[in-house]
Parts: structure tokens; C-alpha cells; sequence
């Protein structure tokens, strides 16, 4: 998105995607699965463990509608995240070619156009203001940040980030809620 809020940049998940992994869905899925919009988000079941998730990180109120996922066919879908263990990314993902996961928590993957993510989205902005992806710092915590943080001249783990994370970061931060950001701008001096 621009200064505006208006988005100079899309990349939904391939329509022949979805053509293939819906039916799946519709016919394996029995855990929660919130496709993700730009503007609207919903799941195909009610799911208990997608809302204790919700509740535990205290939105329990964004708990997405149920809707069918044949919607997708007809609206860009951007994400899709299901609740499914790590080992089962592969498998999913062979049922939506043109996806990859691009997993952040243990409890759900972010499944995704496969040449999309992070490092994209980085350099579109990056292009947009003119700024070589040397100059820039990128700030992660999550499974889904590595590329992210290998990708821009300086990435930053936070210390609440996991040690898989922490690995692929050029320095590590104090917690995002101890003002890891704020410290990290000290740490480089742009404070």
C-alpha cells in the first residue's frame, strides 16, 4: 500500500490453485481453513482450536464467518491458512499447485502464491521510494520472517522470536514488547 493506503501491488493465489485444492478441501478438510481477502475473511467449518488461537492472542471477535470456499473461484484470495501440524504442509500444499506454505506457528501454516511472499512484497516497496534493498532493515519474529531477513540488507530477530529465526537474523533485538524495535534503532544508530 502507498502513503494513500491505496495498493499499488497484488498477488492472489492462482485461480487453477484453488480450482484444485477447494474440491479437496471440501471433500478432507474437518479443521479450520480461513481463506484471507482483501477486504473479508472466512473459514469453511467452525473450529474450536482456531478460536481458543484467537482467544489466547485476545481477538477472539475476528473469528472469521463460515462461507464456502467455492467463493474463492470468483474473489482474489491472497491467504489461506490452515490449522494443520508442520508435517503436513508438503501434502496440503501438492493438492494447490502454484501455493507454498510459509509457516510462522506451529499451530497453523500461511500458505501462499509460491512466488510470492515477504521478499516480494519488500522489493515492490523498496522500487516504489527508491531505495536499495541494502539500505533497508527488516524486523521478524516469526517462522514465516526468515526469508524476509535474509533478503534485506540488515534483518533483525526479535528476542521473542525462536532460535530458528534468531539464526537467520543479522542481530537480535530485545522482545517486541520491551521495545525491541526502539533499541534496535539505538543499537544502529538511526536513533
Amino acid at each position: 500500500m502507498d502513503e494513500n493506503k491505496k495498493c499499488f501491488y497484488k498477488m492472489p493465489i492462482p485461480k487453477a490453485a484453488l480450482h484444485k485444492l477447494v474440491p479437496w478441501l471440501k471433500e478432507n478438510a474437518d479443521y479450520a481453513c480461513p481463506f484471507m481477502e482483501e477486504d473479508y475473511s472466512y473459514d469453511i467449518v467452525f473450529n474450536e482450536e482456531h478460536y481458543n488461537y484467537l482467544k489466547s492472542i485476545g481477538k477472539e471477535e475476528q473469528m472469521p464467518k463460515i462461507d464456502d470456499p467455492e467463493r474463492s473461484y470468483d474473489h482474489d484470495t491472497y491467504q489461506i491458512c490452515p490449522y494443520i501440524p508442520a508435517s503436513e504442509d508438503a501434502a496440503w500444499v501438492s493438492h494447490a499447485p502454484g501455493m507454498k506454505s510459509a509457516r510462522w506457528s506451529p499451530t497453523f501454516a500461511d500458505m501462499i502464491p509460491e512466488n510470492g511472499g515477504k521478499p516480494v512484497g519488500m522489493q515492490k516497496m523498496l522500487d516504489r521510494i527508491g531505495v536499495d534493498v541494502k539500505d533497508c532493515i527488516a524486523f521478524g519474529d516469526g517462522g514465516n520472517d526468515i526469508t524476509m531477513l535474509e533478503f534485506a540488507g540488515v534483518g533483525v530477530a526479535m528476542g521473542n522470536a525462536s532460535n530458528e529465526v534468531k539464526s537467520h537474523a543479522d542481530y537480535v533485538t530485545a522482545n517486541s514488547e520491551d521495545d525491541g524495535i526502539y533499541k534496535a534503532f539505538e543499537h544502529f544508530g538511526i536513533l
